[in-house]
């Protein structure tokens, strides 16, 4: 990741940007995961062979 792009992300979660109604988003796709859980399922390899 770019040090741009680092800056970008931390810029948007210092502020909180990223507001959703989850329990509405649940609604609409009810396999909808947390971050944790989607890292710990699907990323968790593939960020580490990103930053390796």
């Amino acid at each position: 990741m770019s040090h741009d792009s680092a800056d970008g992300l931390q810029w948007l979660s210092d502020r909180r940007a990223f507001k959703g109604d989850i329990d509405a988003l649940r609604a609409i796709h009810p396999a909808l995961m947390s971050f944790g859980t989607g890292l710990h399922r699907h990323g968790a390899q593939q960020l580490k062979q990103l930053l390796n």
